[in-house]
């Protein structure tokens, strides 16, 4: 078994064994915002590998655990508590598309708040209001709303205008949401909704900030690089070996990966420590 597949079957295995963990239903839950947060990304990282025809083992057994969970829960009355959980919830819907159900109702409710002008409404990072449009779009809700798209795309890019070795964390998180927006999580070509030399850049800041994190050993936001030279059809396979590897290294021999060197203090520490390196490096392994 080569490192991608190995980190791979690690991570699955650990992710299938902490369903308990990632299931944000109970009321009296202390940690609940956090574990729905965990729960919408599991979805969002589910619905990626089922629209690029990923759909067997731990993929299939995850994906029915997430879509029996969300028809019992109040997603009305989320969004109406955190207006900016329209994200989560447009990311939901696609993926019980994805998974052969019916996302109308999810959508509905998303439908609802932009008529009451709240999701224009919201004040977010310009990546994410990109993401936001592009969610919008895919799930049928962007009708008119292409200059609105352009704008997002315009005001995304702006801050990464300058050399890499200026960036924050931050700044590398906002790179690599981008990145999945625009090739819609590897199923379209970056240059179908942005300009070519836009995309180029794209690229450019991508193989330099994953060997800026290979160096740095921050294996988080490596994993989210690896899978964004993929989508964007960077070759440099020395690289993605390099950062498999590494990942390698990094692997518990319950399969899981850190995504901070300290567990936070809260309950299930050691879940929310690790659930979402080991998710992004599934989904780069994928």
């Amino acid at each position: 078994m080569n490192e991608r597949a190995r980190v791979g079957a690690g991570c699955w295995s650990w992710l299938t064994s902490q369903r308990d963990a990632f299931t944000p239903f109970r009321e009296d839950d202390p940690v609940r915002p956090k574990r729905l947060l965990a729960y919408g990304e599991l979805a969002g990282i589910l619905g990626c590998c089922l629209r690029r025809g990923a759909r067997g083992g731990p993929v299939a057994a995850l994906t029915s655990f997430v879509d029996d969970g969300l028809d019992g829960y109040d997603w009305e009355a989320q969004a109406l508590r955190g207006p900016a959980f329209v994200v989560a919830l447009l990311t939901v819907a696609r993926f019980r598309e994805a998974a052969g159900g019916d996302p109308a109702p999810l959508r509905a409710v998303v439908a609802r708040h932009l008529a009451l002008g709240n999701v224009d409404a919201l004040e977010l990072a310009p990546y994410r209001m990109l993401e936001l449009e592009h969610l919008l779009v895919a799930n049928g809700l962007g009708a008119g709303r292409r200059s609105a798209y352009a704008r997002r795309l315009r005001d995304a890019l702006a801050p990464l205008r300058r050399s890499p070795s200026a960036f924050s964390a931050h700044d590398r998180y906002a790179l690599t949401h981008l990145v999945f927006a625009l090739c819609d999580d590897g199923t379209r070509d970056a240059e179908d909704v942005a300009p070519r030399r836009d995309v180029a850049m794209l690229r450019r800041l991508v193989a330099l900030c994953a060997r800026m994190a290979l160096a740095e050993g921050a294996l988080d936001v490596l994993a989210e690089l690896v899978s964004c030279a993929r989508y964007l059809r960077l070759e440099e396979a020395w690289l993605t070996d390099e950062a498999f590897a590494f990942a390698t290294g990094a692997q518990d021999d319950d399969g899981s990966i850190p995504t901070f060197r300290e567990p936070p203090d809260v309950e299930d520490a050691r879940f929310f420590q690790r659930y979402h390196a080991t998710l992004m490096w599934a989904h780069a392994a994928t």
